[in-house]
């Protein structure tokens, strides 16, 4: 049974890996879905000032494009950032259930090997007590 629970063992450890590198992919996606944010609304603000400071009618005209198009990214890219944070709480919950599952085997693993450690002092000391009783007689 110890080798089958130290397969186990290494599939849950298996999994538990798999799951660190998903919710590592998962707050990469996270990460740029709030840089794209930030970018859009730096972008927006950076190209009305730049028009404002170019005092030039087209110029206003095509930010006030530019900065709906901006807005409209943002959005994109904060529904983005919902979804990621989503997908992030999913894939912990999903790494907790991994670990714990990995914590498991550990223990039964542990404790079966204390069991054998058990079992076989208990034979060794009965063996002492066949020989001893055997030089007695």
């Amino acid at each position: 049974m110890a080798k089958s629970l130290a397969v186990l063992l290494k599939v849950a450890a298996y999994k538990v890996e798999q799951a660190q590198n998903a919710l590592a992919d998962a707050e990469r996606v996270l990460s740029q879905a709030k840089n794209d944010v930030l970018r859009w609304q730096d972008d927006a603000a950076n190209g009305l000032a730049m028009a404002a400071r170019a005092e030039d009618a087209v110029m206003l005209l095509a930010s006030g494009a530019f900065r709906d198009r901006a807005r409209d990214e943002e959005i994109r890219a904060a529904e983005r950032v919902v979804v990621a944070e989503a997908l992030v709480e999913k894939v912990r919950s999903e790494l907790a259930a991994q670990y714990a599952e990995q914590q498991r085997y550990e223990i039964l693993l542990e404790r079966e090997k204390i069991a054998a450690k058990k079992a076989a002092a208990k034979k060794a000391e009965s063996a002492m007590e066949d020989v001893f009783s055997s030089r007695r007689s």
